[in-house]
């Protein structure tokens, strides 16, 4: 299926998502989920060791990063705890089982923002998946244009009802 989705893609010479980021790749380290108008509070992950050890290759507060989970500016050791209470675990729902090659692009605004349309019936826990926002995170780049393969990137997957589900990842 997926190699008759390639080929159609490359026949109408359109983007999809997978041509620009492969979640594989990536550490997903926070979902927050906004339901019925309101944000509940994220979650955070650390799914292995070695997503622990890309953690800790960022601390030294020094910089702006992705890990930067409370908001200070820095990664310093209040993001070491937080990050800490979600190891072992991954997201759910997990975007991984989306078929990124059935989001096409439809437009880009601004610096590394990208909205993509399902082609095709999409849900997320038997909810419909409306469109696909995926942008980078400027002050982790070189290039805040950057498109394919950046070093994190968030994913608000909007649901036809209304609620979001954004997903932050980071490079492996």
């Amino acid at each position: 299926m997926r190699l008759l989705n390639r080929i159609r893609k490359y026949l109408k010479g359109t983007v999809v998502l997978s041509d620009y980021i492969n979640l594989y790749n990536y550490y997903c380290i926070e979902l927050v989920k906004k339901e019925n108008g309101a944000y509940l509070p994220p979650q955070r992950y650390l799914e292995n060791t070695n997503s622990l050890m890309k953690l800790l290759s960022t601390f030294d507060g020094k910089f702006q990063s992705a890990w930067d989970v409370t908001g200070d500016g820095k990664v310093l050791t209040d993001d070491l705890m937080v990050m800490l209470g979600g190891f072992g675990q991954s997201p759910m729902p997990n975007p991984k089982l989306l078929d990124f090659d059935l989001l096409e692009l439809f437009g880009e605004f601004g610096e590394g923002n990208h909205w993509f349309n399902p082609t095709t019936f999409m849900t997320i826990n038997a909810d419909p998946v409306s469109f696909v926002w995926y942008h980078t995170t400027p002050y982790d780049e070189s290039d805040v244009f950057i498109k394919e393969n950046p070093n994190s990137f968030a994913l608000d997957i909007v649901m036809e009802s209304g609620d979001i589900y954004t997903f932050t990842y980071v490079r492996k």
